[in-house]
């Protein structure tokens, strides 16, 4: 089982916050310095290093990820894009924050949408949230079109789609906007002081990546497991089982029982990827990724350590430097090395290659 968690290295453990049971295991455990984890330019996929693939290797686009992790198989040459669910407000559009997602009644007001901006040619598929996707049968990616993935907001009239197809993608945004605008969801939004949902943004436009089919490759497919539309779409692509990313838990609520069972039971090898963590830690919510961490300790990596049947490995990727931790029940390890930031500057600690260290562990003999 390998569980990966970055932001746990950023943590700033509150004054006599101890866990007795973690240390003993840690103290049990083979502690790894990982390099060689994040990628150098912004065309890699940054989630490569989780299925055990360097990021420099792989280069996909967010359209190809979401549409596959959607479980979708375009024909080939369909140009595949993400479209965002955005607010429109002073004539400039803007992300959405994961609290201002649509609930229920919402998403069916949604998915009508969706439907009336379909034509022969170009379709767009329910995602999760705020993240969706379409596809442009026999399309084209010479274009440009702005990300919807930052903070800032995007001047609507500077950002549209340039390139090919822009008439048709321009078209698309300027229906959704006229679609979305006076819909009553978005009246009673504006009386509760909420952003509106009232722009479909598409971007990130690419064709279906040639990838390792690393389930062949390393002679089983990996079971992968996380809420991340991204990580999913690029488990599916090489050959690797996504779970449902709705079953993972909700954003602070992971379902670590559920994964637990995985773990014990499961006869394909488990990748776990939880990022709620890093997000707290970004947002110097560090009270907030302590007790996340804890969660994770008390209620995944310590039941499964106490059966003694599963072998363990932690990865704590951080941008300041990167950790493994190996707890294996048939060894006998004695290790007087903290799983924390302060082994980093340890030359004793041995370095080794972040995404091969996980291929490793994923890998059958």
């Amino acid at each position: 089982m390998v569980l990966i968690v970055p932001g746990q290295l950023d943590l700033l453990r509150p004054n006599g916050e101890d866990n007795p049971e973690l240390e003993r295991v840690v103290e049990r455990s083979e502690i790894f310095k990982l390099v060689g984890w994040w990628p150098q330019d912004r065309h890699s996929v940054a989630e490569a290093a989780i299925v055990g693939l360097s990021p420099e290797t792989v280069q996909a686009a967010q359209g190809a990820l979401v549409v596959s992790a959607l479980r979708l198989d375009p024909p080939v040459r369909s140009a595949h894009f993400a479209i965002s669910l955005g607010t429109l407000a002073d004539g400039a559009v803007k992300r959405l924050e994961i609290h201002d997602a649509p609930d229920q009644q919402e998403e069916r007001t949604l998915k009508q949408v969706f439907q009336k901006l379909d034509t022969d040619k170009f379709r767009t598929f329910w995602g999760e949230g705020l993240e969706h996707a379409a596809v442009w049968l026999e399309g084209s990616v010479d274009m440009s079109c702005q990300p919807l993935d930052h903070d800032w907001a995007l001047e609507l009239s500077s950002s549209m789609p340039q390139g090919d197809g822009e008439a048709m993608l321009r078209r698309y945004v300027d229906d959704s906007i006229n679609l979305l605008m006076d819909a009553d969801m978005n009246k009673k939004r504006q009386d509760e002081a909420r952003p509106g949902l009232n722009v479909l943004w598409p971007w990130g436009q690419g064709f279906q990546p040639n990838l390792p089919h690393l389930g062949l490759l390393r002679g089983t497919p990996s079971r992968v497991e996380s809420r991340s539309l991204r990580l999913a779409g690029l488990a599916r692509l090489v050959g690797y089982k996504p779970g449902d990313f709705r079953d993972f838990g909700r954003p602070l609520a992971t379902n670590w029982a559920r994964l637990r069972h995985l773990a014990g039971s499961s006869s394909l090898p488990l990748v776990a990827y939880a990022n709620e963590i890093e997000t707290a830690t970004r947002a110097h919510r560090h009270e907030e990724g302590w007790s996340l961490w804890m969660d994770t300790v008390n209620d995944f990596v310590l039941p499964l350590a106490r059966n003694r049947e599963t072998l363990i490995v932690v990865c704590a990727p951080s941008r300041a430097g990167s950790l493994a931790l190996v707890f294996d029940p048939e060894k006998s390890v004695s290790s007087n090395k903290p799983f924390d930031a302060r082994v980093l500057d340890d030359k004793s600690v041995q370095t080794v290659h972040g995404p091969s260290f996980v291929a490793k562990h994923l890998t059958l003999g």
